[in-house]
Formats: C-alpha cells, structure tokens, sequence
C-alpha cells in the first residue's frame, strides 16, 4: 500500500480529533439525555470537519462521545490498542475479529469485525488506518479511519464507512487514566437489524448505543476492574469456593470463564450454515450449524440457536431472575427438574451482579455448570457451559493451561429494548448451541433434517419455559 497516502489519511484523522476532543465541548456537542450520559455531534457541526461528505446516498451518521477513568496506566492501554489480539481481548464482548494487513511503512491498516451480541443484528467489518501520536506530555490519541482505497477495494458490500474515530487517553497519578471516546461512523439506511433491536441500534438522537462510545467505555470499565482482580496475589473476601483455591487455581478460573465469554460471544454471529427454512416451532428461531476444530473447543459438529424474546420487566429484574439458583430448574434442560447448588463464587468486577460460579447439579449423575455473567449501564450477560467434575478439578489446580479444557458454552444477552434508559422492557436473546456428533471426521457428515428439528425442539422448550417464568402466554 502507498505509506505516503496512508500516512496522510492518519494525520487528517488526528488532526480533526483534536477539534473534537479540545475544543470547546459546545462548539461541537450537546448531550441529548443526560441520563444516557452521551454526547452526540450538534447538527450543522459536521460541515466544520473535514469528513463531512457522505459516502452513500441512503445512510445515516451516528455519532457519540463519552469519558471515564479507569485504573489502567496509559501506557498498557496504549499498548493494547496496538496489538489486534490483545484488543480483541480486551473487548470479548464487541470485537469478533482483528487482525492488521502489512503496509510498506509506519502506518497500521486494521480489518475488524464488530458485533451487537445478538445473531439477529448484523455485525459490522471495517477496514481503518490506526495510528498513535502523542500530543503532548501524558496525553495520547489513537485515530481510527476508514480509508478510501482500501475501502473501496474490501468493503465496498459493507456499508459501514468509519469517519475519525478513537480515544483521548490522559495518563492520571496511581497507574490511573482517562479514556473519552469518540464514534463516529456512517451506515446504510437500509433496515437490516431484527425490528425489534433497530431503536437499539440506531441509539437516541442518532448516539446508536448498539455500537456507540458508550458501550465501549462500559466494556472497558468492566474489563479493566476484571484484569485487577485477576491479577490479585491473594484471594479476595467475596470470593468462596467449597474446596480451598489457590491464587493460581482462581486466576486459571478466570481464564476459563473468560475464553467461554469470548467463545460464546463469537457464537452469536452465527458462522457457518444458515439455510434451513423448516418452520419453528415457537417462530423466529435463527439455527446454523458449524465444525468445531479449534483448541479449547468440542471436537465435532455443532449446531447453534438464536431467538429473540421481549419481556415486559427491567433488564436487572430479568437478570436476577434468570441467574437466580432458586429458579434455574425451571428453565434449565440440564437440570432435569432438579435442585442446583452454587458450591463457588469468584468475583469478577466491583459490582456483585459481575461473577463466576460454580453450579452443582443435582441428580444421580454429578455434574458441574460453570457460570459467568455481567451487568453493566446498557445490559448483560448469562453464560454457562456443563463441566464433569474432572475438568473443573483440573481449572481449580492452576497447573494446566485452561486452554486444554473443552467447553461448548450457552447463555442470553440482556438488553434494553429502548435506547438511553434501563427502565422499560427488556430484549432477551436466549443462544443454545448443541454437539450433533463428535470427532475430527464429522465435518464430511451432512447436518439430517431430524438434527436441525431436534435443535429446534430444545430452543423452543427453552422459550416456553422462560415464558413461564415471567408468567407470559404461551405461543
């Protein structure tokens, strides 16, 4: 690629953050709803930038902008926005895919894959030109921008165009920083999302919280208080666990929990085979079936389902309900009617909603659930995966690297269905997956009809009995 291009195309971008980050906060911004606590652009304010020009004929703006500070040194964060994989990490949650293409010169090219948490929402690819320029002493700006070329090359299908984009980072006393974070993209028009997640996307006053500055700042909130507890060298006071855990044994939990976030995050774009028009039994089920192959994961082929759900109450009444032990035997298949025991607890963030535990089902056959979940300003997340008794022991000793241990997890994501507030109803996706069969040759195995409707069956129970459960009709 020509670096001399790519080099301009950065500093442009930089330069016009900086209007947006230090200039005067009215000249360009006002804030819609300060509950939401999200800025978004004034109207009119686009035609002083120098991206001002729409790139499709059919689109809309989105914009937002958002602060925080976080108990991260500025220069780990930088680093971390350097390094695809450790981005990635950092946002299991938003980021799908990233991965940087080679450049003749200084400049970093990044493609992403940025996703909603629901099958039904479409996840959106750009191709930007990231750089890094420190503006003056402890004050850093990472640009993102799409670029002209390169997408008029690779993303000319995907109608996400990226205008200056990117954080302001202030390095603060005790290994402290500030992060704000500007989103600024433009998108097709063209409704795509599932309707009842469209508001959501497209967030108040044009902010679209789905993708905006602020679901990134609470992510980065979130994780960043995750990696200090996981980084504790003693055992802290709301953790408990009924065999006594090692600080090792805790942080390889940890991991554990967190490749089953991040594998039942990448779950949600639905990969591999969609086609399969048999009609559901509850309607709206989105099944797609796929070949495990990766460490870490069941071997053999896998089918996954999505639905979405409304329910009438509050995203945390639907949270505390759905993660309450005193209930799960309603909803959950595995138990099979029976009782289910919290025999552990590690703590994951500052809140008491954000743990992982660990589940005891009871029955003739002993068997663990290992459970994560979260809730933060915009939503949730409920996610499992069964474990015999064996491999849990193994993740618990904190000598053997948690990657060894397959897991195949299942779980919902919680969420507003209205923009800029947690008060009204909740949308509920509830996303399954299943082993069809095992072993390393059943990628050549057609997926049988019988298969796809037994899939079908499980999510649809699952459905019926959640309905129960917040005393909803039934289909």
């Amino acid at each position: 690629m020509d670096n001399s291009e790519l080099t301009a195309t950065a500093a442009r971008a930089v330069e016009e953050l900086k209007k947006l980050f230090l200039t005067d906060e009215a000249t360009f911004w006002v804030m819609p709803s300060p509950i939401e606590g999200t800025s978004v652009l004034k109207k009119g304010s686009s035609g002083k930038l120098s991206h001002s020009v729409k790139k499709f004929t059919n689109s809309r703006v989105e914009s937002s902008k958002v602060d925080t500070v976080v108990s991260i040194k500025a220069s780990s964060l930088i680093a971390i926005f350097s390094d695809p994989e450790k981005w990635k990490t950092l946002f299991p949650t938003i980021v799908n895919t990233a991965r940087t293409i080679p450049t003749l010169g200084s400049e970093t090219v990044w493609e992403q894959e940025l996703h909603m948490l629901s099958p039904l929402v479409p996840a959106r690819k750009f191709t930007i030109v990231r750089c890094c320029r420190k503006i003056e002493e402890g004050v850093w700006i990472i640009a993102d921008v799409s670029h002209g070329i390169v997408y008029s090359n690779h993303q000319a299908s995907q109608s996400c165009y990226k205008r200056p984009s990117g954080v302001l980072i202030r390095a603060l006393p005790y290994g402290r920083s500030k992060v704000t974070w500007i989103e600024h993209v433009e998108v097709s028009n063209i409704p795509s999302a599932y309707p009842a997640y469209r508001d959501l996307v497209k967030g108040g006053s044009s902010g679209g919280s789905g993708y905006g500055a602020k679901r990134w700042i609470v992510t980065l909130e979130r994780m960043c208080a995750r990696i200090n507890l996981s980084s504790a060298t003693t055992i802290p006071v709301t953790d408990r666990w009924e065999i006594p855990l090692t600080v090792e044994g805790r942080r390889s939990v940890m991991k554990l929990g967190e490749r089953m976030l991040k594998n039942f995050s990448e779950m949600l774009i639905m990969p591999g085979n969609t086609e399969f028009p048999q009609k559901s039994r509850c309607g709206g089920v989105r099944i797609s079936t796929r070949v495990n192959e990766e460490v870490g994961q069941v071997t053999g082929s896998v089918a996954s389902a999505a639905y979405c759900l409304p329910i009438p109450s509050t995203p945390s009444q639907v949270f505390s309900l759905l993660r309450s032990n005193d209930f799960r035997h309603q909803w959950d298949v595995l138990c099979h009617g029976n009782a289910i025991t919290e025999t552990g607890r590690i703590s994951t963030g500052l809140s008491a909603t954000n743990h992982i535990s660990l589940l005891k089902l009871d029955g003739p056959e002993t068997m663990m659930e290992l459970q994560e979940c979260y809730m933060d300003a915009l939503g949730g997340m409920i996610v499992y995966a069964p474990l015999d008794m064996a491999a849990m022991s193994i993740a618990a000793s904190g000598r053997v690297d948690p990657l060894e241990i397959p897991i195949l997890p299942s779980g919902f994501t919680i969420s507003s269905d209205a923009p800029g507030t947690m008060d009204r109803g909740t949308l509920l996706t509830l996303a399954f997956q299943i082993l069809l069969s095992t072993g390393q040759n059943s990628g050549g195995r057609m997926v049988s009809e019988n298969s796809v409707m037994e899939v079908d069956m499980l999510i649809s129970t699952v459905v019926q009995k959640i309905k129960a459960l917040f005393n909803l009709p039934p289909e």
